[in-house]
């Protein structure tokens, strides 16, 4: 066996712990917890499905590859739920860390180019960061409003609170962004979401 075969084995060791970190929010259906492996193929799924309403000229394959590892370092930094104002003050930090330990592989140069996206990613200053930061928004409201506001009733999420936090997808996808508001409306009304 190789040196460069077994690094890329053990490499696939290490991202298969993506599989092991669970999130807040449940899967769609609802009878458990998803996990952020899940989560990012999801959200790869989800930016297929939108690429065909945005009127922008948007490199797929970098928004495909950014959704499937924009969460990879959550195998050495944790998951932080998107309000949880406490994890999120050193949750930079802890992200820099891992993706320097998941990305920056001697022995795997190509791995560079995914630290790369990842940074992208992060900054959400590009037509394409900014396009899957709105939808990776959305999929947990999605999965709130499927099963009866789950994360927000435990965690004692409000409303304003959601939209503030999720106010990028009114700069990803503005029409989206409407519908999001009305939904977000229905939930108040069903109970599933506090005013």
């Amino acid at each position: 066996m190789t040196l460069t075969h077994q690094a890329l084995f053990e490499t696939l060791r290490e991202f298969d712990l993506l599989k092991t970190v669970i999130r807040k929010t449940p899967i769609f259906e609802g009878s458990r917890l998803e996990n952020s492996a899940e989560h990012s193929w999801h959200l790869a799924l989800a930016a297929m499905l939108f690429l065909g309403k945005s009127d922008e000229k948007l490199d797929e394959l970098k928004i495909i590859k950014m959704a499937l590892i924009h969460d990879i370092v959550e195998i050495y930094a944790g998951d932080t739920f998107v309000y949880d104002i406490q994890g999120q003050k050193d949750q930079e930090e802890r992200e820099k860390k891992a993706a320097a330990k998941l990305f920056l592989k001697e022995e795997i140069p190509e791995l560079k180019n995914w630290l790369e996206i990842w940074e992208e990613f992060e900054a959400a200053e590009s037509p394409e960061a900014v396009f899957l930061k709105g939808l990776d928004r959305l999929l947990p409201i999605l999965s709130n409003t499927f099963n009866d506001g789950f994360s927000w009733k435990k965690y004692g999420i409000e409303k304003d609170r959601v939209l503030k936090r999720n106010a990028i997808i009114e700069k990803s996808h503005p029409e989206l962004w409407q519908d999001v508001q009305k939904l977000l409306d229905k939930n108040v009304r069903e109970g599933k979401l506090t005013e």
